[in-house]
């Protein structure tokens, strides 16, 4: 076992630990700050969620830009493995 006085000096320099209540409070504020107010998820992290969850991924204008890309250059629907986004925006 080290020195007392080697064991005193190795906290010297840190931030000594907080406790209480509102130790945690600046984590839940940027918690609180980072939550968004819609269901938004990360394409490649969905597998076989169906097609509600692959238009939570490309909200608003983004999904809208890709219907038109789909509509222009995959018609039929060929490409539609994986996480697809229907020709026709999902409204058949």
């Amino acid at each position: 076992m080290a020195p007392a006085s080697r064991r005193e000096s190795r906290s010297e320099g840190r931030p000594a630990a907080r406790s209480g209540r509102g130790s945690h409070a600046g984590s839940r504020d940027g918690v609180a700050t980072l939550r968004q107010d819609d269901h938004a998820t990360y394409v490649n992290f969905l597998a076989d969620e169906g097609e509600a969850r692959v238009r939570d991924a490309y909200p608003g204008a983004t999904w809208n830009r890709l219907v038109a890309v789909k509509r222009r250059h995959d018609p039929t629907n060929l490409f539609r493995l994986n996480q697809n986004v229907p020709p026709d925006g999902g409204e058949s």
